[in-house]
């Protein structure tokens, strides 16, 4: 009988270890990837922007951009706070280039797992890119304005609420002014404009109802009004369906449900809703 307890007991103990290592299974490294797989790309007047994400299922403890020259390593950022710890948006601009740039991005999660991934950047001319449409000094007014707040990139065209109705299938964003989001840009097809219940009716009767994204940029003002070809817009991404309360100087990156890649600099801003917004647009052809 002892001899039975005792085969019994070795038993529920490797059935207990059994358990608990499968209930702790360990959760898989962060994932770093950049912008459509690129890993190499050649910088336009000294600078480019690197683009991707890094996901984990744990949350990230911190991101690391490092320059990689030969055996040296040099760190160039540590990001260490993030709006979202499980997915965090690569935008990091390396200036001065003069040189094959060797960029290293080290994730680390909570859990000390680790995983790195390099971009290559390579010298570039002053001019690298495919040609742009440029456009100045773009009116839109705000929901309650006489001018119009639709805008579409492609023919840079400004439509009223009921033009814009017959050329909805052209229009790639609509501006308001609201209470809390303040100035802002919105993709036909975001909820904040659709005419439901709590919500502004401007797209509210689109027939097409266009999924352009947004999101902000790092380009400054002066490298906006500098650009003359799309070396530097091709590499841009956008994931919101609405950017809120803009601010005169900044710059906005879009993409339109077309696939067209473009920035757009606020240039004036006049609250309200019956105020409006100047901005200046490029855009790929």
């Amino acid at each position: 009988m002892k001899r039975f307890n005792f085969i019994l007991a070795l038993a529920s103990v490797a059935f207990a270890s059994f358990v608990t290592s499968c209930s702790e299974e360990t959760a898989s490294a962060p994932e770093v990837s950049f912008s459509n797989g690129q890993n190499t790309a050649a910088a336009v007047n000294g600078s480019y922007e690197i683009n991707g994400s890094v996901t984990s299922e744990v949350g990230l403890d911190k991101v690391v951009f490092l320059q990689v020259n030969g055996g040296d390593e040099t760190t160039l950022a540590t990001i260490s706070t993030f709006d979202d710890d499980k997915n965090y948006v690569i935008k990091q601009v390396i200036s001065d280039v003069v040189a094959e740039t060797i960029i290293k991005v080290t994730a680390t999660d909570k859990d000390g797992q680790i995983t790195s991934k390099t971009f290559t950047i390579t010298v570039g001319g002053s001019s690298t890119g495919d040609a742009i449409k440029s456009y100045s000094a773009v009116l839109l007014g705000a929901q309650d304005a006489t001018t119009g707040s639709a805008y579409a990139s492609v023919s840079n065209s400004v439509y009223t609420l009921a033009l814009a109705k017959t050329n909805s299938a052209s229009v790639d964003f609509v501006y308001f002014y609201g209470a809390s989001n303040l100035a802002t840009l919105a993709a036909p097809n975001d909820v904040t404009v659709g005419g439901t219940a709590g919500n502004l009716a401007i797209c509210a009767e689109y027939a097409t109802k266009n999924a352009t994204k947004f999101s902000t940029s790092t380009v400054t003002a002066s490298e906006f009004t500098a650009m003359t070809d799309d070396s530097v817009i091709a590499t841009v991404s956008a994931s919101d369906s609405k950017i809120t309360q803009l601010a005169t100087g900044s710059v906005v990156s879009f993409v339109t449900a077309a696939g067209k890649k473009g920035l757009i600099h606020i240039a004036e801003i006049t609250t309200g809703a019956t105020g409006s917004i100047k901005i200046n647009v490029k855009v790929q052809e």
